[in-house]
């Protein structure tokens, strides 16, 4: 069983271990099949300040698992693996708890003079890449002379590494108005 296991956990590793920027609570997930049997026991450790991170809830042959990091900066998280009779393996994550919120740096494509031509799209840049699911329609607050417009029609994608363009403001905005756009970038 060892040998197979560390195999396998070599294999869950290159997928996962880039060195990335996490925030201080994250969800350590594997696919199916990344354990090579199943009623293993995952447990997770910060080698960084030695504090047991707890237990991951394992079924089947994938696990998934909760932890909190103590503190922000460079972290090393080792993934403990072992079965009922006492083989075991580990491996390590390298993360960098980040808890520092994008700022906006700068919008684009809005218009310099008063115009009567609706706006097609808006690009937003922020200070670092920010996780493009959990930017939405739902972050833009979009107001015609201080009336709330629904932004259900806007989509946003990413143009390039932190610039985002939001769409979908032309029909928002043909109505002769002053318009405001804000963004939520507590979310």
């Amino acid at each position: 069983m060892e040998r197979s296991l560390i195999i396998q956990l070599r294999e869950l590793f290159k997928k996962t271990n880039e060195g990335f920027g996490v925030a201080q609570d994250l969800s350590i997930t594997s696919s199916a099949g990344d354990l090579p049997e199943e009623n293993l026991q995952v447990s997770f450790t910060d080698i960084t300040t030695g504090d047991s991170l707890g237990q991951a809830t394992v079924t089947g042959t994938s696990f998934t698992g909760n932890i909190e990091l103590s503190g922000v900066g460079s972290r090393t998280v080792e993934i403990a693996i072992a079965d009922r009779a006492g083989n075991s393996t580990t491996g390590t994550l390298e993360l960098f708890a980040d808890v520092t919120l994008p700022t906006i740096l700068e919008f684009s494509n809005v218009p310099e003079t008063l115009t009567t031509d609706p706006v097609e799209f808006i690009d937003v840049r922020f200070s670092e890449a920010i996780d493009i699911t959990t930017f939405d329609n739902s972050d833009i607050t979009l107001t015609r002379d201080g009336e709330t417009i629904s932004t259900d029609g806007i989509t946003i994608e990413n143009i390039s590494d932190a610039t985002y363009r939001i769409q979908g403001l032309t029909d928002l905005t043909t109505t002769f108005g002053n318009y405001s756009l804000g963004i939520n970038t507590t979310t």
